[in-house]
């Protein structure tokens, strides 16, 4: 325990003296600088030299990721570009937009992505203490009129809710492909390394989940442990818990994780309302997550249900169609934000997903083991449009699994007469067990949409039923 206690007086002897005043927009651009030189040049400990981290685990999974890129070898220029900044205490927080070029090939298109840095004046300088990548999109979207600083209170009418930031915390709309949900929003405190996500899930299948179960479903993922087992208790968010008013269908859990010593401490609860998960995580050192109990509370306290009343049936079509763009009318699949139809196979079971893609709809068998599996995928980000070679990945990603075998591959052909796809790709795959029929794989591809068709037969004439669906894909 001594140790610990000299530990922590020797780090905070070490930190840095710091300004009360924000460094200006100018020195945050020079900070920039600094940074694309470094990775220009491939010099890993000067671009560290650039930051003063208040959240470590942010902070080394971007450095890990600089790193892998660095190491490649591949020469590339880089230009990052604040796009303008506010001050919150003693930080200036600037969107920044970065254009990553191969040096070597021209051709190819430049990758653009979007952060947010808080950065802050010290002894040593102008330094980046958190740089997290940002849905500049959603940022836009909460933008105020008078300023680039967000408002407080965020509100979203797809998935009926909202929560007030306040002034305790830096809000970032993350990235939902990163992360795989519908809907992803961090708050971080600034001058501790406590941060508080919220993550809006649907959950698979058709029935309503079971919160436990779900919690401890997302929290492995979260946590990167297969086999944890959580402590659970029943938990509804603050507002609700002494409301008379409460939704019936309002259900919930919570638990709490350390490391084995005690100094790290995750704090999860769940809010389940019909098939939607609405997921808090509250990640920090033990003691600067007790010491900021109070607006911990009190940013949890300010979550409600935009219409409590709402029909949870209405809330998830409601989600599928205005973020996804798509429904279902009896076997056909209908996407009017992108321009498409699918029809599965008539009499077997369609359920649609909502994710970390562009939509996600699967027809199952009642009866054997037989499906039809649609997935869409937008350009990553910071990918101006899908080529054949960037959607290589995307194939090998549809290949994982144990003994996957490509049994035949068309190559890549035009489409532009047949599904209206500028190109398509067919093979046949063998997947798990040999006893298991082949199954067919489609890919069809535009510049803005990637879509990955599998279809697994149970005998050759459900193979019938299934090239049909494979070959209704139509796109306008």
């Amino acid at each position: 325990m001594r140790s610990r206690v000299a530990l922590a007086l020797i780090a905070w002897l070490a930190v840095p003296l710091a300004s009360q005043t924000p460094p200006s927009l100018a020195e945050v651009r020079a900070l920039l600088g600094r940074l694309d030189a470094a990775f220009e040049s491939c010099d890993l400990p000067a671009y560290e030299a650039c930051f003063a981290p208040v959240h470590v685990d942010r902070h080394t999974a971007h450095l890990d990721r600089i790193a892998r890129v660095l190491r490649t070898g591949v020469r590339l220029q880089r230009h990052s570009e604040a796009l303008d900044g506010w001050e919150l205490g003693p930080h200036r927080i600037a969107l920044v937009r970065t254009t990553t070029r191969s040096r070597a090939r021209a051709d190819r298109p430049a990758l653009v992505e979007h952060a947010l840095v808080a950065a802050r004046s010290l002894a040593a300088g102008v330094r980046a203490e958190l740089l997290v990548e940002v849905d500049e999109r959603f940022l836009g979207a909460l933008t105020a009129a008078s300023a680039l600083q967000p408002k407080s209170l965020l509100r979203c009418h797809a998935c009926n809710y909202r929560i007030d930031g306040g002034t305790d915390w830096l809000t970032v709309p993350n990235c939902k492909e990163r992360v795989g949900c519908l809907e992803s929003l961090s708050f971080y405190a600034l001058d501790t390394d406590v941060a508080v996500d919220l993550t809006v899930h649907l959950a698979r299948g058709t029935a309503m989940p079971e919160p436990t179960a779900l919690l401890g479903e997302l929290a492995r993922d979260v946590l990167h442990a297969p086999a944890l087992d959580l402590q659970v208790a029943p938990w509804v968010p603050p507002m609700y818990v002494e409301a008379p008013d409460c939704p019936q269908q309002l259900r919930g859990a919570q638990s709490v994780v350390e490391d084995g010593d005690g100094d790290r401490r995750t704090e999860l609860a769940i809010a389940v309302y019909g098939r939607l998960g609405y997921l808090f995580v509250v990640r920090g050192r033990t003691a600067a997550v007790l010491a900021r109990r109070e607006q911990i509370d009190a940013l949890l306290a300010s979550f409600t249900l935009l219409d409590p009343d709402l029909d949870a049936a209405e809330l998830e079509a409601r989600i599928l169609t205005e973020r996804l763009g798509g429904s279902i009318d009896g076997s056909r699949y209908v996407n009017e934000r992108f321009r498409l139809t699918l029809t599965g196979v008539p009499g077997w079971d369609p359920t649609l997903s909502a994710a970390h893609d562009a939509f996600d709809v699967v027809w199952r068998c009642p009866q054997h083991f037989g499906l039809v599996r649609a997935q869409a995928f937008t350009p990553p980000r910071g990918l101006p449009a899908w080529t054949q070679a960037d959607a290589e990945p995307m194939l090998q990603r549809a290949l994982h699994g144990d003994g996957v075998q490509v049994l035949e591959d068309g190559g890549w052909t035009d489409d532009t007469a047949g599904s209206g796809f500028a190109w398509r790709r067919a093979l046949r795959i063998q997947r798990g067990e040999p006893a298991r029929l082949p199954a067919d794989l489609r890919l069809y591809l535009d510049g803005d949409l990637l879509l990955v068709v599998e279809g697994q037969p149970y005998d050759e004439r459900a193979r019938a039923e299934i090239q049909l669906a494979l070959d209704s894909v139509r796109r306008d």
